[in-house]
């Protein structure tokens, strides 16, 4: 009988963590599954925007402009700040943007009127909700005297970063298994997998990149092999094999 790794995970309760990697050894089995490429994020406490399948460039029309960012937080990190760079429209002379949630304020930061300058907007006490955050980010210009602000030319924010405090907290259940950021799922799966092995990976895969939307997580389908003595960040390895028992378990590995 298949053991419902993957799929029963996928339907009811994330799948579980387990011991599984590409074995050098073993030639990893040809199983189609949708697989792209994630940019590499500069460590764990730096996530960009893009990571999160969030919009970037954020944009921000006219005089008084206004944008709407929700983004996922990993269990045991809490937002610090928001960093991007500033892509200020012409005859702006000053301006502020500042970041509430609901009736708070959370922080009013000027704007660098040079272009294409770094700006640094603080995060901290913001509210963490069903491990989301929601903010509106608000813009006021001010143009030069004598001179009006173009409507169509926005004051843009690109490159966005969250910066994070804390460690992500590794699963201690089934249920913890899936971050709200999943940079790579690696499916593990026998050298010579059946063909409900194969089906199983493939459904797998195909659930995961439907859930994670726009985030550009990467899934890879390998051999089982010996698990690595760390895993980066943000990743996931789920083994699908048949046995006498069906079910779900969670392995941890030391420093994974």
């Amino acid at each position: 009988m298949l053991s419902a790794f993957a799929l029963v995970g996928l339907l009811c309760v994330p799948p579980p963590l387990a011991n599984a990697e590409p074995s050098p050894s073993v030639p990893a089995p040809s199983v189609p599954a949708p697989s792209v490429s994630a940019p590499p994020v500069s460590d764990g406490s730096n996530i960009t925007l893009t990571d999160m399948g969030k919009p970037n460039p954020l944009a921000f029309y006219g005089d008084q402009g206004n944008a709407e960012l929700t983004f996922p937080v990993p269990r045991g990190m809490v937002p610090a700040a928001l960093k991007a760079t500033v892509e200020v429209p012409v005859n702006v002379r000053t301006g502020v943007i500042a970041v509430t949630q609901k009736d708070r304020t959370i922080a009013r930061v000027p704007l660098p009127t040079s272009d294409l300058a770094p700006i640094t907007i603080p995060l901290a006490g913001v509210a963490v909700e069903d491990n989301a955050v929601t903010v509106t980010l608000r813009t006021s210009l001010v143009p030069e005297q004598g001179y009006c602000l173009e409507p169509t030319t926005p004051l843009r924010l690109t490159d966005g970063v969250v910066s994070f405090g804390g460690t992500e907290i590794p699963p201690t259940t089934v249920a913890e298994f899936l971050p709200p950021i999943l940079r790579k799922l690696t499916i593990a799966i026998p050298p010579t997998p059946t063909k409900a092995e194969s089906d199983a990976a493939l459904r797998l895969a195909t659930a995961v990149t439907a859930h994670y939307g726009q985030q550009p997580t990467a899934v890879v389908v390998s051999a089982i092999g010996p698990a690595p003595a760390d895993s980066a960040p943000f990743e996931r390895r789920v083994v699908i094999q048949a046995g006498p028992d069906t079910g779900l378990a969670l392995q941890p590995t030391p420093g994974a």
